[in-house]
Order: structure tokens, then C-alpha cells, then sequence
């Protein structure tokens, strides 16, 4: 009886090492999605290329479960937690609809028929690798975008 049991377990072993391919939430990423997940606009994950929302009713359980990573991964100490704080606000913004449009728009400004001036290339080149770069958005909550953009401009 055991043997078909254990034949069973190993078979399924590789199944229960990808369920939850998702890595642990760093700090800084924990106080990011607390930071997502209190905004007002809608938030949703990415799956299989689609949208998933979450229900606001929801949205009180999935930050108390965020915020018990934060309580666990966050230094206690102030000034490594104003640095902890400080990257999740970088994250935030890296992770922002309006970085995603400032990404979109590169994009387009880089294709070869754009005829954009080198100048104005170069100022969004410059504001997107300082404000938005690329990141892994798997397992994470994402905020929809109003139509409005707050990104700052650069510091000149």
C-alpha cells in the first residue's frame, strides 16, 4: 500500500515545486504593493496576459497579508527603513501607469520614421532610465491608469 502512495508523492513532487513559482516580496516591494493596493484606482495582476482585478472587498486582506511581510522583512533600524521606504517609492513610480506610457512613448520615438529631434529623443531617453526602468511586474499588483499622468519631469 505505501509504495503506490510513494510513487504517487514523487510524481506529483515536481507539480508542487511550480504551483508557487512566485519569489518572496523584498521589503522595499512589500511597502510598494501596500502602496498599490491603498490607492484608489482599480489594481490588477497579470495573467496569461490578461487582467485580473481584485474586488475592493478584497483589498483589506491582501494588504494586511503584504503588511505582514513588511513587518517581517523591514529593518526596524530608521535610517535603513527611510532607505527601505525610499526604493519602494522608486519601485512605485517604476511600476506606475505613467512610466508605462513614458516606456510606450520611447518606444515610438525611437522607430525609424519618427522623425523626433535628437534632443527631445535624448530627454525622454534620460527621464525613462531615471524614473522607469523595465521590471518584473509577475505576481504583482499593478495600478490602472486614470488618463492622467503625475510623473515628475527630471531634475535638470
Amino acid at each position: 500500500m505505501r509504495l503506490p502512495l510513494v510513487l504517487l508523492a514523487l510524481a506529483l513532487f515536481p507539480t508542487a515545486l511550480l504551483a508557487d513559482v512566485s519569489r518572496p516580496l523584498t521589503c522595499a516591494e512589500a511597502l510598494e504593493q501596500v502602496a498599490a493596493l491603498q490607492t484608489l484606482q482599480p489594481v490588477y495582476k497579470l495573467s496569461g496576459g490578461e487582467r485580473r482585478f481584485i474586488e475592493d472587498a478584497n483589498r483589506p486582506a491582501e494588504i494586511t497579508r503584504i503588511q505582514q511581510i513588511v513587518t517581517a522583512s523591514c529593518s526596524s533600524n530608521p535610517k535603513l527603513r527611510a532607505s527601505e521606504q525610499a526604493e519602494a517609492s522608486r519601485l512605485h513610480v517604476a511600476l506606475s501607469p505613467e512610466c508605462a506610457v513614458e516606456r510606450d512613448r520611447l518606444s515610438a520615438m525611437e522607430q525609424k520614421n519618427s522623425h523626433e529631434p535628437r534632443d527631445s529623443l535624448e530627454t525622454e531617453r534620460k527621464l525613462v532610465a531615471s524614473k522607469c526602468p523595465t521590471l518584473d511586474t509577475t505576481d504583482r499588483w499593478l495600478v490602472q491608469w486614470d488618463g492622467r499622468s503625475d510623473l515628475p519631469p527630471l531634475d535638470n
